[in-house]
């Protein structure tokens, strides 16, 4: 067994496909969040494909961070993303959402943190 941290399914053929990436505890500004409360909720949501949640640091005031969701999918509704982190609890941070048909991935395959994070600076703007 090699441990990665890679989520992958293995296909009958012999064929390994990367699903996701197993991911520690996301910290947004000092405190550790309930993340897998976020994601999960955003993954019910009709026309969602793929969710992505990053906390970034800001440029002019690194001890500062700021939390996205990269949500993708192509029948993806804005109104049904406001409506379902809106019933989160009163203590879930509710992340800013960047909407795409697809997460942007590295040669890998994997998610592009380097990517989101570019697009996530622009689109705060």
């Amino acid at each position: 067994m090699w441990c990665t941290g890679d989520i992958v399914e293995y296909c009958a053929e012999g064929i390994v496909n990367f699903m996701e990436r197993a991911r520690p505890a996301l910290r947004l500004n000092g405190r550790f969040i309930d993340a897998q409360t976020i994601e999960s909720t955003l993954r019910k949501i009709p026309g969602v494909d793929n969710v992505y949640l990053l906390v970034v640091a800001r440029p002019e005031a690194t001890e500062l961070e700021d939390f996205y969701a990269f949500v993708a999918g192509t029948l993806v509704k804005t109104i049904e993303i406001e409506a379902a982190l809106l019933q989160l609890p009163a203590d879930v941070p509710k992340p800013r959402v960047m909407t795409c048909e697809t997460l942007p991935v590295n040669a890998l395959g994997k998610p592009d943190r380097a990517e989101m994070e570019k697009i996530a600076r622009k689109g705060s703007r």
